[in-house]
């Protein structure tokens, strides 16, 4: 493994496919996702965006226990500890601060990996808990329906991450169960959108209830935004000028209608 004079880079004449093999761009300095790790709250996110991010790279079986370190007298051991420095600094710069000390003077990426798994994944009742009420009691409230649904996706992804479905044991799954249990989730999940809805999508809300076949969420999705586009247009926002006029109007109308006291 010959390497550059940049310590944090090889040179690469090595094969594309080979786990060694690190591109001119990468250097100790990188951060491969856009949301560092906190903590249980985020543990399962993070992770899954660096386990793409490693995978893409061709470098999580540095992580995953399937390429160990060789023997020290190994011809490939200064190649092999050359990448997991890189891969611990990738590991170290995708954590907190707080969190960063604590992994350390790990002997390996793969160490590291684990000691965070064990921390943050290993009993996932508290989460699934916590995702469950959130998802049961996330409100629409002043974000736009595109807003709303984002998180919405974002708390059903995650709890389908950590408390996946059910697989069929049936060849082609012959059964069906896999259907029904898809359907079940399309309409639990659509209930789930409809239920924060304001109340000003209560109309259209009642239409997509009383269909004789109910919607997934993308449609009812899909019909929600024309008809928060209709509003948007028929009713447009008050600017301040507009707002501050129509008070204007409001108070002279009052005091119109008040009747004058006369004195004693």
């Amino acid at each position: 493994c010959n390497m550059s004079n940049d310590q944090d880079t090889p040179t690469t004449n090595l094969n594309l496919e080979s786990p060694y093999y690190l591109h001119s761009s990468d250097n100790s300095g990188q951060t491969l996702v856009s949301d560092v790790l906190t903590g249980l709250n985020n543990y399962n996110p993070w992770s899954l965006a660096m386990t793409m991010a490693l995978k893409g790279k061709n470098k999580f079986c540095f992580v995953d226990g399937s390429f160990p370190s060789p023997a020290s007298t190994h011809a490939d051991y200064h190649c092999w500890s050359h990448v997991n420095n890189m891969f611990m600094s990738w590991i170290l710069n995708s954590i907190d601060r707080s969190l960063a000390h604590t992994v350390l003077y790990a002997e390996s990426a793969a160490a590291v990996w684990a000691d965070l798994k064990a921390r943050f994944s290993s009993n996932t009742g508290p989460r699934i808990y916590e995702l469950e009420k959130n998802i049961a009691t996330l409100q629409q409230q002043d974000f736009s329906i595109a807003h709303y649904l984002n998180q919405l996706r974002s708390l059903w992804d995650e709890l389908s991450f950590i408390d996946p479905p059910p697989k069929c044991t049936c060849q082609g799954c012959t059964c069906g169960a896999k259907e029904t249990y898809i359907s079940q989730q399309n309409k639990r999940r659509l209930m789930q959108f409809l239920m924060g809805l304001n109340d000003t999508f209560s109309q259209p809300r009642s239409q997509l209830l009383l269909t004789t076949s109910l919607p997934d969420v993308a449609h009812a999705y899909s019909f929600l935004l024309q008809d928060e586009a209709q509003k948007a247009h028929t009713h447009p926002p008050l600017t301040s000028e507009r707002a501050a006029l129509q008070t204007q109007t409001e108070h002279t109308f009052l005091a119109k209608q008040t009747p004058s006291r006369s004195r004693p």
